[in-house]
């Protein structure tokens, strides 16, 4: 008879430990490879100069010259906020709005990238073909455009961006 190894497996019990489901956060592996999926187009024109020191002017002229750019393309205006112990992420398309209470622990960097889903969500069940998506975020927007697929929402949003 064969002299097999003896595996021994040990099992550890943790007791009494408390947590909320609600504040886990799930992760997924995408199925599809990254180098299959479609860059989204970030367009940082308006980050030329530090808010604090631009005349306001400055910055609506800008704004409307890129609205000129994209005078063919439905506007979508994405915002993610917090305040005290409520966060939250909204889009306002035309006139209707839509906004989304998130977790009290998340963090206002999530609600801003949880904002463009929204805007995704708008277009997806849009007619309408063509659209512009803004947002002031730019930790968001260099987070897209860098394709940090290593963060939960870039991942989603670049995903449904790809299907789309």
């Amino acid at each position: 008879m064969p002299n097999y190894p003896t595996l021994v497996f040990q099992i550890s019990v943790i007791h009494a430990v408390v947590f909320r489901k609600k504040s886990i956060v799930q992760s997924t592996t995408m199925a599809t490879p990254p180098w299959l999926l479609s860059r989204p187009v970030v367009d940082l024109r308006l980050h030329f100069s530090d808010k604090d020191i631009t005349p306001p002017e400055i910055f609506t002229n800008r704004f409307y010259e890129l609205c000129l750019s994209y005078s063919s393309y439905h506007r979508i205006y994405t915002d993610g906020s917090k305040s005290d112990n409520t966060v939250g992420a909204g889009v306002v398309h035309r006139n209707k709005t839509r906004f989304v209470r998130l977790s009290n622990t998340a963090s206002i960097f999530r609600a801003e990238l949880y904002a463009p889903l929204l805007a995704i969500e708008v277009v997806r069940r849009s007619k309408e073909k063509h659209f512009v998506i803004f947002s002031y975020s730019m930790s968001s927007l260099q987070a897209i455009r860098g394709f940090k697929i290593e963060l939960d929402l870039v991942q989603r949003i670049i995903k449904d961006y790809t299907t789309l």
